[in-house]
């Protein structure tokens, strides 16, 4: 009877298969292990092996402590960090909107004093027109007049003022 070969894998190929495993599904160390220490790699481990990524791949034994609890632990972290992540981008988004409307409050406030100060400048404007009117009939009146101008401003017939005097004062 013939012998087959059956042809195995090796242990290296097995090795570098449960290596990626763990470093897809695993977690970086908190502290790494002395191996990935020394080589500056990153140590990534899985809860269900006490082996991290590297030195399952390199076949060299690890000194990580790694259990579910550490895992556990740092899944923790991880979802109050999102947590707090997630509270503080809707507090940033809040106060974006409400800067915004500060914003368009204030806006309408310039507006609403440069409309003021419009509608004041706009009656000052008629009350020195006003107030230049009266000056300038204040001088006419100021002004002597001989009797024939008085009579013609004030619609009197000439002459009617007594005895010929005229309005600067009587000379004795």
């Amino acid at each position: 009877m013939p012998t087959y070969k059956v042809s195995k894998v090796s242990s290296t190929c097995r090795r570098k298969g449960l290596a990626l495993r763990v470093a897809s599904l695993g977690g970086v160390a908190v502290m790494p292990c002395s191996a990935c220490a020394a080589a500056g790699s990153l140590c990534v481990f899985s809860p269900q092996y006490p082996k991290c990524s590297e030195c399952i791949r390199r076949g060299v034994p690890c000194d990580g402590n790694f259990s579910e609890a550490d895992f556990d632990r740092l899944e923790s972290e991880k979802r109050k960090l999102e947590a707090a992540l997630w509270a503080s981008l809707a507090r940033q988004r809040k106060e974006a909107v409400e800067a915004e409307s500060l914003g368009q409050r204030i806006e309408s406030l310039k507006k609403a004093q440069g409309a003021m100060i419009a509608r004041e400048a706009q009656s000052l404007e008629q009350a020195e027109q006003e107030e230049r009117q009266a000056q300038q009939a204040n001088a006419a009146l100021e002004v002597g007049f001989d009797e024939q101008q008085l009579a013609a401003f004030f619609g009197a017939p000439e002459g009617s003022c007594s005895g010929g005097d005229n309005l600067q004062g009587s000379q004795g």
